[in-house]
């Protein structure tokens, strides 16, 4: 599994994401409500894709 805290330092955002990815590909537990709100709007967008293909409702 991977640790996320090893990783050269990002921004909130950028790290917010990276935790938000290791979750999905991973099954590592995060916190949404403390990680979702730091995001910008392309992040947001992002994770909401993410979690779209992870779940296999994509077409």
């Amino acid at each position: 599994m991977w640790n996320t805290d090893a990783i050269a330092p990002l921004g909130d955002a950028a790290d917010g994401l990276l935790r938000l990815a290791v979750s999905i590909a991973h099954g590592r537990p995060v916190d949404l409500r403390g990680t979702l709100p730091g995001l910008g709007h392309a992040h947001a967008s992002a994770v909401v894709t993410a979690t779209v293909r992870a779940s296999g409702l994509a077409r």
